[in-house]
């Protein structure tokens, strides 16, 4: 796996990246570089493909792309990258430019054009000039093209970062099918912390030009220190669930998680085949997006209502908020109320409670 030891110059900011994905997290094969704008993520990314002057050690397996003697140069290096724009030709359709980066592939064909236009439901765009695509297509379109380069390691530089938040979900769904089913390497840049969730499972946090923390996904997703890095709505969990059961007339799945049934979205659900029963499955769910109940509430539109029992409650320093943590069994939730919510049901530790989350809030 990919192996970093590495300085150079991020602008004026002395950056030193050092990543051992061996050793780290051997099993995984979804990796992520989070951190503010400016923290040097983008030129790391240049920098194992390089296309940035650096100096250290770098190796993807067995093979050496850089150290005191050796610089592979970027068209050798087995990598392919997606930035934030998706650089198409204007002047050719989606088919057009699939074709061309087939042509231009060094690396042995194992991926076909046939294959990515399946996994990023791109077969109705085809025939379509880019110029008259969405945002959200048009990125669809590029991961499409950079996959068929036949990269060994995918990188993909704030990829969502151009994308209005509609846009962004048409596009995760199609993307997290496609890592899933591809089984490839892939490497993450990202300031949200939100997109890391729904798509790694181990990530770097990137500070001041060298990696100031790192650990599986969920852990660093769920620490209150990284608030910054999540969003205005509160840090989250990240829970772990299997499919089983799906309805395509509704583009809906029902997710086993701790032997309770789920109901989430899945906007892709008409242009794909049928998911499989049994598929893992991961869920983003925010703590803003967590109420809490003394009893069971019928008569409501929300469809997840779960037992939970209350472990601890805590108030958020001179903010409004308070934050309760509950156990769903072997995972737990984060909810986010109001101060005010808190003395109303007052809640304590060991409290048997029904935990009520929107499934259109919910993302995977």
């Amino acid at each position: 796996m990919l192996y970093a030891n590495f300085t150079c110059q991020a602008g004026e900011l002395p950056l030193r990246l050092q990543m051992d994905f061996t050793k780290d997290a051997p099993d995984e094969r979804y990796f992520a570089l989070v951190g503010r704008s400016g923290s040097g993520k983008s030129t790391s990314l240049r920098a194992l493909c390089g296309l940035q002057p650096c100096e250290g050690d770098i190796s993807f397996n067995s093979d050496t792309w850089l150290d005191s003697t050796t610089s592979v140069p970027p068209w050798v290096r087995p990598t392919g990258i997606v930035m934030q724009d998706p650089n198409l030709f204007d002047h050719l359709t989606v088919d057009g430019n699939l074709r061309f980066a087939e042509r231009r592939a060094v690396q042995s064909r194992e991926l076909t054009r046939d294959q990515v236009v399946e996994l990023l439901g791109l077969e109705a765009l085809t025939q379509r000039n880019v110029t008259t695509l969405s945002g959200g297509e048009q990125q669809r379109v590029a991961i499409a093209r950079t996959l068929l380069s036949q990269p060994a390691l995918l990188l993909l530089d704030e990829p969502f970062a151009a994308l209005d938040n509609t846009s962004k979900d048409e596009v995760l769904p199609y993307l997290q099918r496609t890592l899933r089913e591809l089984n490839m390497y892939c490497l993450i840049v990202s300031h949200n912390m939100d997109e890391i969730a729904r798509l790694t499972g181990y990530a770097y946090l990137l500070e001041n030009g060298h990696i100031a923390h790192h650990g599986p996904t969920q852990m660093l997703f769920a620490d209150p220190k990284h608030d910054n890095l999540v969003s205005p709505e509160g840090n989250g969990v990240i829970l772990k669930g299997a499919i089983s059961e799906v309805d395509k007339h509704f583009q809906t799945e029902t997710v086993t998680i701790d032997d309770h049934p789920w109901l989430i979205p899945d906007p892709t659900l008409l242009n794909q085949g049928e998911p499989l029963v049994g598929q893992p499955v991961t869920l983003v769910v925010r703590s803003s997006e967590v109420g809490v109940a003394l009893t069971k509430p019928v008569g409501i539109s929300i469809q997840n209502i779960v037992p939970a029992t209350v472990v601890e409650v805590r108030s958020l320093g001179t903010t409004p908020y308070a934050e309760v943590d509950l156990s769903l069994g072997k995972q737990k939730l984060v909810a986010r109320i109001t101060r005010q919510a808190l003395r109303h049901i007052d809640l304590i530790p060991g409290q048997a409670v029904y935990a009520l989350v929107k499934s259109a809030s919910l993302r995977r």
